[in-house]
């Protein structure tokens, strides 16, 4: 049904697609790429939350400095933000190849199917993994419920 002021299409709840966009009819998954991006939000904005954090957070045992200064975390963060990198780098790859078929008209091959799917996947257990590593790295600040870091 067409709201009128907005021009909108709503599709139904259960049963067949009637939304005229190649992409929605492509097969269904459950956790899709709108799933992915909340992941990669959450991991780019868990960084620089991190990133701010490192630079006036003092560690207990040596009050002297800021963890950002700290040669150990500057490598563990750029590591992370590498992955966080190669997670959105996949999820951009994938997503086109599919989404270009389905522009095409074309359904697409297995391969690139199984990869769009299973890259949902991967993009979910290691974003947590992710996310997790960067809490650890944040000491007892990111615990706060005032932390953005620990909305996320």
């Amino acid at each position: 049904m067409a709201v009128p002021s907005l021009g909108v299409v709503i599709g139904p709840l259960a049963g067949g697609n009637n939304i005229p966009a190649p992409f929605y009819r492509l097969p269904y998954t459950a956790t899709g790429a709108s799933h992915d991006a909340v992941i990669i939000g959450c991991l780019e904005g868990a960084l620089g939350d991190l990133a701010e954090l490192a630079a006036t957070k003092r560690p207990a045992f040596n009050p002297g400095v800021v963890i950002g200064e700290d040669p150990v975390f500057q490598e563990k963060f750029g590591d992370l933000h590498l992955r966080t990198a190669a997670l959105s780098a996949l999820m951009e790859q994938t997503g086109r190849t599919v989404m270009d078929r389905a522009l095409a008209g074309e359904e697409p091959t297995p391969t690139e199917w199984f990869s769009y799917t299973g890259g949902h996947q991967h993009i979910h257990h290691e974003g947590i993994r992710l996310l997790n590593e960067i809490m650890t790295l944040s000491g007892s600040a990111g615990l706060y419920s005032s932390s953005p870091m620990q909305r996320r």
